[in-house]
């Protein structure tokens, strides 16, 4: 079944067992097994098609990597229905491999869609002894025109936090991975040493695949009124920023060996806007190690540092807290 299998998603779909025997002697506790696999031609892919009428094809094609003439590769197939599928357009997606239709050992593909929903809407409600009770609400357009632009707002409520936020996402390159996010945020928040803080944050993030990582570059803009312990400050800032990160895990959902780890840098200078200068880094890794069947072991670290010229004229969101 392994053989088979193995021809299979190699594009010899034709393959059988020409013999295939187990000769078992039981007087000389001995199995002799004899199988011959004939594979037959093997078969390439003829032209795709994928049946959608929400996007606009040479946009959605960038998912496609798969051309006429490479040999057939079951699990390039699944990569092209992950990929529909992760991009959050299509509510369902099947690959339909048309063997009856080959010409020349080509097989032509149809990939059929069923769009998503154009509207969605969330809601939580929890209970956490740093927040207290906590609600949430998010409503999205996932669709907003042929090109996958999307937007999408979101509110939390609870003991020490209240926000309301939008961000309005275009796809630039890969459909799944590669984004340029804009976003804008009010938040009214309690923070430590019984201090308060509101704040209203503007920025334009670039999300995209670079290599084997996932790379942020983003601008922001901060104006933060706040009090903590004698500082009562209202400050601006205008902050650069990136971040590298990387995931590699036997389970996306439910990892059970892996690892994933993610650097940040930013910082501003006063020449720009900003009201002090400051540099910021921090890192973050973890890991999952299976232990027997049931169990797992998991590992954190975190780390982070900052040069500041005036600490008391640094926002809240850049400050690092214990606890």
């Amino acid at each position: 079944a392994a053989l088979i299998k193995a021809a299979l998603a190699a594009g010899y779909l034709d393959a059988s067992f020409v013999r295939s025997e187990i000769r078992v002697n039981p007087r000389r506790r001995r199995a002799d097994i004899i199988l011959i696999l004939d594979t037959g031609r093997r078969y390439y892919f003829g032209d795709i098609r994928i049946d959608q009428q929400i996007l606009d094809p040479s946009f959605i094609d960038v998912l496609v990597r798969i051309e006429r003439g490479m040999p057939f590769d079951t699990e390039k197939l699944l990569e092209l229905q992950l990929a529909l599928n992760d991009s959050g357009m299509f509510s369902r997606v099947e690959v339909d491999v048309q063997r009856k239709a080959a010409e020349n050992f080509h097989i032509p593909i149809l990939v059929k869609t069923k769009p998503a929903k154009k509207w969605r809407f969330g809601t939580g409600l929890g209970f956490g002894t740093d927040t207290g009770p906590r609600l949430t609400l998010a409503v999205e357009r996932r669709r907003i025109n042929r090109r996958g632009h999307s937007i999408l707002a979101d509110s939390l409520l609870s003991g020490i936090e209240q926000s309301v936020g939008a961000l309005y996402k275009i796809p630039v390159g890969n459909l799944v991975s590669d984004r340029l996010v804009f976003s804008g945020k009010v938040t009214w928040e309690d923070v430590a040493d019984d201090g308060e803080a509101r704040r209203i944050t503007l920025g334009i993030n670039r999300n995209e695949q670079w290599r084997k990582f996932q790379r942020q570059l983003y601008l922001r803009f901060e104006r933060e009124d706040f009090t903590i312990g004698e500082d009562d400050e209202i400050v601006n800032y205008f902050i650069p920023g990136a971040s590298l990160s990387r995931l590699k895990a036997d389970n996306v959902l439910f990892p059970r060996r892996g690892y994933s780890w993610s650097a940040d840098v930013r910082g501003a200078a006063a020449l720009l806007v900003s009201d002090t200068s400051f540099i910021r880094a921090e890192a973050t890794g973890r890991a999952a190690y299976p232990l027997g069947e049931r169990a797992r072991a998991l590992f954190r670290l975190q780390a982070g540092g900052m040069s500041v010229e005036d600490f008391a004229e640094l926002p809240t969101t850049e400050r690092f807290y214990a606890g």
